[in-house]
């Protein structure tokens, strides 16, 4: 079976990087996405931690994240694509913490497009889609691995992981699927 990856517009992401003492997670805020667990894993590591996306679960939102809001914790709210990327550039390290078999992770190869090392947990695609030079995964599935994994991934070079994300263009994910198409025809 041939597997054709997502890609993204790299172009889209690319930018100046005007790094800065913090982290950054974005998504759907949801259980199974883990802020909660990048909340405490970034408190470990004592980087303020800016969290950025639409709330879907509000009594987890609260119950889980608010108490850390003005903590070490900035919620961002739903963000433009545009200020994504200018969080993205200015974070040390994006963090994915999910807590289910993530089938690929878009939101990670955006990240190393922008030159931002991801700290995610060592399971669905994460592996195949991060490698050792767009981040750091965590050896276990918990919040003291995570943390170590988000230590690591700061010595990172942007440039390596640049280098990683390059190879997710959204032009061979087209091209990719043409041939394939064209084969079955």
């Amino acid at each position: 079976m041939d597997v054709i990856y997502n890609g993204i517009d790299l172009s889209d992401w690319y930018g100046p990087r005007t790094v800065k003492e913090q982290l950054f997670s974005f998504g759907r805020i949801v259980p199974s996405k883990g802020f909660d667990l990048a909340v405490k894993a970034s408190a470990m590591v004592g980087i303020p931690l800016n969290i950025a996306g639409p709330i879907y679960d509000k009594s987890h939102f609260e119950k889980d994240i608010v108490p850390y809001i003005g903590r070490g914790v900035n919620y961002l709210g739903h963000l433009s694509h545009q200020e994504l990327q200018l969080q993205l550039r200015s974070a040390r390290c994006a963090i994915f913490a999910v807590r289910w078999d993530e089938p690929f992770g878009l939101s990670t190869v955006e990240a190393m497009a922008s030159g931002t090392p991801v700290a995610a947990f060592n399971r669905g695609a994460f592996p195949e889609v991060v490698s050792r030079k767009g981040g750091v995964l965590a050896s276990g599935n918990n919040v003291d691995s995570l943390a170590d994994a988000i230590a690591d991934s700061l010595t990172l070079h942007s440039d390596d992981v640049l280098h990683r994300a390059q190879k997710f263009p959204l032009s061979e994910m087209c091209n990719r699927y043409i041939a394939k198409l064209v084969e079955i025809a």
